[in-house]
């Protein structure tokens, strides 16, 4: 009888590390490495695509499954985020080796709105996923910068040559005048 109760207590024990062992590897010890390219330049009204890299150096695959937005400060004001392109481009699936554990491409977009004041705006992109297509856990985040200009006012240049060719034709009328009758 003992040894039974032995036998069930090993037993139990041994399932109770298995569910265990499964759990940590659902809540996650992945390795996910993500970066975005340098700061960019954006006209107002002008959506931008922010391009990046994401390689999973973990041991095993990962999921990601959704991709989170947020941006600082004045920054959430004027700018809007564009996840259509990530979720058109990311590939879900990252495995533990080449060629299935990277990506390098486009992965949002942003869209200054038309009455941004020129400056800098920040904000982050993070990466949420795990071992399942339910995973919500923060792999990765990477930081943004972009910086808007007003769209160029029209050129003056053909209002300065307009200018300068009636004012000519103002001065030449007089001297042609002029010396039309000597």
């Amino acid at each position: 009888m003992q040894l039974l109760k032995s036998s069930i207590a090993v037993f139990a024990s041994a399932l109770l590390l298995l569910f265990s062992a499964g759990a940590a590897r659902a809540q996650g010890d992945f390795n996910v490495l993500f970066t975005l390219d340098a700061p960019i330049y954006a006209n107002n009204g002008e959506e931008k695509t922010l391009s990046g890299i994401i390689q999973n150096t973990g041991a095993d695959f990962v999921l990601i499954n959704r991709v989170q937005i947020d941006l600082e400060g004045e920054a959430g004001t004027y700018l809007t985020p564009n996840d259509s392109i990530f979720y058109a481009n990311v590939p879900g699936f990252f495995g533990a080796t080449a060629p299935d554990n990277f990506y390098s491409g486009p992965i949002i977009g942003l869209l200054p709105a038309s009455t941004t004041p020129p400056g800098v705006y920040k904000g982050s992109v993070t990466l949420l996923g795990g071992a399942d297509e339910d995973a919500r856990l923060t792999l990765a985040t990477a930081h943004f910068s972009i910086r808007t200009v007003n769209a160029a006012e029209p050129n003056s240049a053909p209002l300065l040559l307009i200018a300068l060719l009636g004012i000519s034709l103002f001065h030449w009328k007089p001297f042609v005048l002029n010396n039309r009758h000597k």
